[in-house]
């Protein structure tokens, strides 16, 4: 990656792995950046973000592009709905 600029930080590998693969099936390169000893211990990142980075050239695409993602909150939401008596 010749300029990769944060283009997402977040608190949990995980989202930030799916955020990078979303990008990715979206045919923007994308790399996580994280000072958590490669998830080897869960959360050995010490408050220290985790950043899904991309070429510069990508980086307005790929933010309207997470913009526009259904975020793990709206997913949790989804689920505890459908799970309700009568949905």
């Amino acid at each position: 990656m010749k300029e990769p600029i944060i283009v997402r930080s977040f608190t949990e590998r995980t989202e930030a792995e799916i955020a990078r693969g979303f990008l990715e099936a979206e045919g923007i390169p994308a790399a996580i950046a994280a000072d958590d000893l490669g998830a080897e211990g869960p959360g050995m990142t010490f408050g220290k973000p985790i950043n899904l980075v991309v070429e510069a050239a990508d980086v307005e695409r790929a933010g309207e592009l997470l913009d526009q993602s259904v975020s793990p909150d709206e997913v949790d939401a989804a689920e505890l709905e459908s799970e309700q008596p009568g949905s």
